[in-house]
């Protein structure tokens, strides 16, 4: 009998060191910001968004000199013009606004828009570095600091590096914000 209890024991023993052995899971941490403000491309597209959002307000500083040159003009002959006249500036000064408005909602949506459709191929390309120094380094999981949800990180388990290295840009300190 104390001869069957042991080797049970034994054998629980056994097939929990198997199974904690079988699971156990190696787990590194990236910082996706860091990389993401080095890379050249990433550089080349906040450019691009700068001279798309001047464009934008060069637009809008276009209405708003109208608009502002429509309501002097209309501030001064107000008192002299008839009133079907005054209506129809009135009516226009107010049109002229809306679109201003709208054009600035507008302009806004399609920055985000742009912005989207800059760094969603510069966002793959570090995912792809990411997901190859995972499984070159056998990670089960990489985690990603920079969006905050990471309370603790051991230095030991950070593979930035690893990955600026895979996507060739320069590793070590992170640029100033």
């Amino acid at each position: 009998m104390k001869y069957l209890r042991k080797l049970i024991g034994l054998l629980l023993v056994f097939a929990t060191t198997w199974n904690v052995a079988g699971y156990a899971q190696k787990i590194g941490y990236v910082n996706s910001e860091d990389i993401l403000l080095i890379l050249p491309d990433y550089k080349r597209a906040q450019k691009q968004l700068e001279q798309y959002g001047k464009n934008l307000e060069n637009q809008l500083q276009s209405l708003m000199d109208e608009y502002k040159k429509k309501l002097e003009a209309y501030q001064k002959e107000v008192a002299t013009m008839p009133e079907t006249v005054r209506k129809d500036k009135e009516l226009e000064i107010l049109q002229l606004e809306d679109r201003i408005q709208k054009f600035q909602l507008q302009a806004q949506q399609d920055v985000l828009v742009k912005k989207q459709e800059l760094l969603e191929p510069i966002l793959k390309k570090i995912n792809q570095a990411i997901q190859q120094v995972a499984k070159e380094k056998g990670y089960s999981y990489i985690l990603d600091i920079s969006v905050g949800t990471v309370l603790y990180a051991a230095p030991q388990y950070d593979v930035t590096d690893l990955v600026k290295r895979k996507l060739g840009i320069a590793s070590g300190a992170a640029p100033k914000r």
